[in-house]
């Protein structure tokens, strides 16, 4: 017997230069097992690189609402969601800038109702914090409040959202939301 000569051939026939029809849907087969796998685990990253960046904003707020009470002076976060970008003073009196990651950008899935802790009404903005010059500001005082609002955030794909919110209350805390399957999830 020759190589590539199969048991079942004729003595005389030539080897095959082909695929059969078994070998192509085992090919086949695997591919399609590999992808199965592999597509879910891009949603999860992409869920991670959105949480990441949510949870950095909310590091910044925590950290600048602690300054303002250890310093006795406002503090403020400003930002920019023309440019997915946000900044605070620092020590020196110059703004730290950060940038959102360029799979990231602050944003609502159309349809989405706002605010996370009372969803009543559709959004219509990218955040609802006042307005100074153009940019939006978070503004942290001495005694601990910050100024109520919420910063929605969405990944380029449009198809995960999540929020940072401050609501009106006499003692400020920060939450952070997730849309999961329209509506509200508190995750911190």
């Amino acid at each position: 017997m020759r190589l590539g000569q199969s048991i079942f051939s004729p003595k005389n026939s030539q080897p095959s230069e082909s695929f059969s029809l078994i070998e192509i849907l085992i090919v086949i087969s695997l591919f399609a097992t590999i992808a199965v796998f592999t597509f879910p685990s891009f949603s999860f990253f992409e869920k991670q690189i959105l949480k990441s960046d949510v949870e950095k904003v909310f590091v910044i707020i925590n950290y600048l609402q602690q300054k303002a009470l250890a310093s006795n002076k406002n503090q403020k976060l400003f930002i920019n969601e023309n440019n997915n970008k946000y900044g605070y003073e620092n020590i020196n009196q110059k703004i730290t800038l950060h940038s959102l990651n360029p799979k990231i950008s602050f944003g609502f899935l159309e349809g989405s109702k706002g605010p996370p802790s009372n969803p009543q009404n559709l959004i219509q903005n990218k955040t609802t914090f006042p307005k100074e010059n153009n940019l939006y500001v978070i503004k942290f005082e001495p005694n601990g409040q910050i100024t109520p609002g919420t910063i929605y955030f969405i990944n380029k794909k449009r198809n995960l959202m999540m929020a940072i919110s401050t609501p009106i209350s006499q003692i400020s805390f920060i939450r952070i939301y997730t849309l999961n399957k329209n509506k509200w999830v508190i995750i911190r």
